[in-house]
């Protein structure tokens, strides 16, 4: 219902009202989001000192890193991207997810089709729900830490990383180009979480405390998209 009336706030209104857990999945989000945040800092040092240490080892890895998506091969990609990872470079898919997400792919093709409308269903989920984090005055923006004191900072690239990893694994149809399913499926999410944000636009209860802080949150998470701009 919700990803096909979008544009009808009323519809919007009365189905999101029925969302139950709306808080607990913005705390997940925001945990998955902080560990994803934390690797990537990691990863960053660990380049910092093959950059500074051996920088021979590192530029042919770096010229390997560049080549990942000309394979079409998916295993040739996942062993590109961990041994890439091994020396502090950072892929545009977190490989480890994907495998995990890989292990629980069902055979019947009935049921991979089921488990791709759950996948979008969990990007739908999170686009609607993610407008109530203007609820908790803990979301408020801190330009002097260029975050939020809950983590809500943190949210954009948890993401990005998850919606690029189930739809990697995860595609309408066996022959479907994956990048092209990401970018329509965070379009998707794009238009879902902007209409949300309008509906609170014109609130004036808890909903408006810190409702600009949802709106930098959801450019930052186009800014940080690989397969999405601003456009």
């Amino acid at each position: 219902m919700l990803r096909t009336s979008f544009e009808n706030h009323e519809k919007m209104n009365e189905t999101t009202a029925q969302l139950t857990e709306k808080e607990t999945f913005l705390s997940r989000l925001q945990v998955i989001g902080v560990i994803i945040e934390f690797q990537h800092s990691l990863q960053r040092a660990l380049e910092y000192v093959m950059e500074n240490r051996v920088p021979y080892l590192l530029a042919p890895i770096k010229e390997m890193h560049s080549s990942i998506s000309s394979f079409e091969d998916l295993d040739k990609q996942f062993r590109l991207v961990e041994l890439c990872r091994a020396a502090g470079l950072i892929a545009d898919f977190d490989v480890t997810l994907c495998r995990h997400l890989f292990q629980n792919v069902p055979s019947d093709p009935s049921k991979k089709f089921e488990e791709y409308e759950n996948c979008c269903l969990l990007l739908v989920f999170a686009a609607v729900t993610i407008p109530f984090l203007a609820k908790d005055q803990d979301s408020e923006y801190n330009p002097d830490l260029g975050g939020h004191k809950n983590n809500t900072h943190c949210i954009a690239k948890a993401i990005n990383v998850v919606a690029t990893a189930l739809f990697m694994v995860n595609v309408k149809a066996p022959d479907a180009n994956r990048e092209e399913e990401i970018g329509a499926r965070m379009v998707e999410f794009l238009a879902l979480a902007s209409s949300s944000l309008l509906r609170i636009g014109n609130e004036t209860g808890v909903l408006s405390r810190n409702r600009d802080a949802v709106f930098l949150l959801i450019g930052d998470i186009v800014k940080k998209s690989k397969v999405n701009n601003s456009n």
